[in-house]
């Protein structure tokens, strides 16, 4: 049986994307960055524009001169997930490789 839910992509501030059912709007925090289609449609997009999955203040703390790992780490662990969809939204890895994708 295929899936013939047509997802949309989402993004937070932090630039991290997630795949979210189209027939609904995103969780807070979340917007739609304006790509939608099946989920491998969705997931090949995302593998294209975000190729640096850090966390948008990970990547900038990491490029102040001073920075080392040991300071960024704060800011890598407040990343979150957004929350389950009903029906199963989806973070870039989807339900069978990321954290919190359990389908």
């Amino acid at each position: 049986m295929s899936d013939a839910t047509v997802y949309q992509v989402v993004v937070n501030d932090e630039e991290q994307h997630a795949l979210w059912p189209a027939r609904t709007a995103p969780p807070a925090g979340w917007r739609v960055e304006g790509f939608q289609g099946s989920e491998e449609a969705c997931m090949a997009h995302v593998d294209r524009v975000w190729p640096d999955i850090r966390p948008l203040s990970l990547r900038r703390r990491l490029a102040e001169p001073s920075a080392g790992p040991e300071q960024a780490a704060p800011a890598a662990a407040r990343a979150r997930p957004p929350p389950r969809a009903p029906g199963g939204g989806r973070g870039r890895a989807g339900p069978r490789r990321g954290p919190w994708g359990a389908g």
